[in-house]
């Protein structure tokens, strides 16, 4: 149950009660979930589409959740955005696993995340003796049992805390929530800046130097709890969450739905999808100089740093529209960028030819594989 501070308590001649509620577990009525993104309606970069995970990289299906693998993973499987959650949720983030790993390197980890920026988590005082204590809650459907693991680590990775939590043989392939409370660390560097300020992670799969005992602070790089199930171990098995909130407080809070600009805006800090598919405007602006466009674009909501350009190539794959005339070029160049604009340009050393200086022009992709977008994830 949560506590909620009631002040002004009336007893209106017509019967009944009226309270005036001024916080719930100590923090603010409204934007208590510190997770971006928690029921994961929003995919930007797949809408919807199955990713390949297998390689020593970061992959994203739900934005702002991000599946790390390092070194050289044996381990493989996919990430989706699939529709299936528990009753209120229509989208949930599901991993399962192609190629299992039953033999983790002790250095290795398996971990789905989500990087908070430093500016959303300077009021929890990390660090400091007057460090708040946070509740993260979550719905977790998977296809094993067992005691599974994951960690709260700060951006350096030199201070974590693993934590458990279990799932009866009765539970598994059943949405369950889970709520774990955890007293913030009066110890070690917690960013307040636009850098991570904390990760909470799930563990998938990790070696022994990435874990340790659940249930403390500890100065290492644990990435999950001694004893996890470690889910990339089994061939074809499933993990899938949604619901996630963090906040502040001794007590897990109904999860804080908020609409879905609002959550796409959120979003957008990080990442931002311009173009995806064929025949899609990308920008318009002048061509410069001989078979060289540039342009300006404006991002709508300002970016957590100067974006780099996440966008594919190839022969053909975008457009140039000008003086009735169409040219076809294979890549999007970035020029200077800043948090909230950037030069988007094409130029002959990528395929464009026609494009005569002094008139005006508009970009669009020209197939169905092409994308445009702009990234700015810590």
């Amino acid at each position: 149950m949560s506590t909620l501070k009631v002040t002004n308590i009336e007893s209106p001649s017509g019967g009944g009660v009226n309270a005036k509620i001024t916080d719930i577990n100590g923090g603010q009525l409204s934007n208590r979930n510190l997770i971006i993104n928690g029921a994961m309606l929003i995919d930007q970069r797949n809408a919807g589409s199955s990713v390949t995970v297998d390689d020593a990289n970061n992959y994203f299906a739900a934005d702002r959740f991000k599946f790390g693998i390092s070194s050289s993973p044996t381990g493989e499987g996919t990430l989706q955005q699939v529709s299936d959650g528990p009753d209120g949720f229509e989208k949930s983030n599901k991993f399962t696993v192609t190629t299992a790993d039953s033999s983790i390197p002790a250095t290795q980890s398996y971990n789905l995340m989500q990087e908070i920026e430093g500016q959303n988590v300077s009021n929890l005082a990390w660090g400091s003796s007057a460090a708040e204590t946070v509740t993260f809650s979550f719905y977790v459907k998977t296809s094993l049992n067992g005691t599974f693991g994951g960690s709260i680590q700060n951006s350096a990775r030199d201070r974590s805390y693993p934590f458990t939590y279990a799932i009866s043989s009765s539970e598994a392939n059943t949405w369950v929530r889970r709520e774990i409370t955890i007293a913030g660390d009066t110890s070690g560097t917690w960013l307040t800046t636009n850098g991570v300020g904390l990760r909470v992670l799930w563990g998938i799969g990790n070696g022994s130097s990435r874990t340790a005992s659940a249930g403390a602070w500890a100065a290492s790089d644990a990435r999950g709890a001694t004893g996890q199930v470690q889910v990339i171990g089994t061939n074809s098995a499933t993990f899938q969450v949604t619901g996630v909130q963090l906040e502040v407080g001794e007590v897990a809070t109904a999860f804080e739905h908020r609409s879905f600009g609002d959550e796409l805006a959120r979003c957008q800090r990080y990442y931002y999808m311009i173009a995806d598919g064929n025949s899609k405007s990308i920008v318009s602006g002048a061509i410069y100089a001989t078979n060289n466009f540039y342009s300006v674009f404006t991002f709508p909501v300002v970016m957590r740093a100067a974006p780099t350009l996440d966008s594919s190539s190839g022969s053909n794959y975008f457009d140039l529209l000008s003086d009735g005339v169409s040219d076809n070029f294979n890549a999007v160049l970035l020029g200077n960028s800043s948090t909230t604009a950037a030069e988007l340009r094409a130029h002959s050393s990528e395929g464009l030819s026609g494009a005569t200086a002094g008139h005006a022009a508009w970009m669009r992709t020209n197939n169905s594989a092409a994308h445009i977008a702009l990234t700015a994830e810590p």
